[in-house]
C-alpha cells in the first residue's frame, strides 16, 4: 500500500523583527511591501503589535494570499 506524503512549508513573522515593525509603524494604512508582496495587520492598533498571535494578511504576487500570524521565536522554540 502506498500512502503519499504531503510536504508543506510554512512561513512565519517574527514577533521581535525591528524593521517589520517600523516598517508598519511608518505606513499609513496598516499594511507594507511592494509590488510583489504585501503584508497587512488585521489588528486595531499598529502601535500596540502583540509579541505573539498578532493576526495578518500575507500575499505574495501570483503565490499565495492567506492569514497568518506573528510567532515569537523565545517561546515556540520551548
Amino acid at each position: 500500500m502506498h500512502i503519499p506524503l504531503s510536504v508543506t512549508e510554512k512561513t512565519y513573522l517574527n514577533a521581535e523583527n525591528v524593521s517589520c515593525r517600523r516598517r508598519l509603524r511608518e505606513s499609513s494604512d496598516m499594511s507594507f511591501g511592494n509590488e510583489v508582496y504585501r503584508l497587512t495587520y488585521e489588528g486595531d492598533s499598529k502601535d500596540d503589535l502583540p509579541l505573539f498571535g498578532a493576526k495578518y494578511n500575507f500575499h505574495l504576487e501570483g503565490v499565495v494570499d492567506c492569514p497568518e500570524f506573528l510567532v515569537y521565536f523565545p517561546v515556540l522554540e520551548k
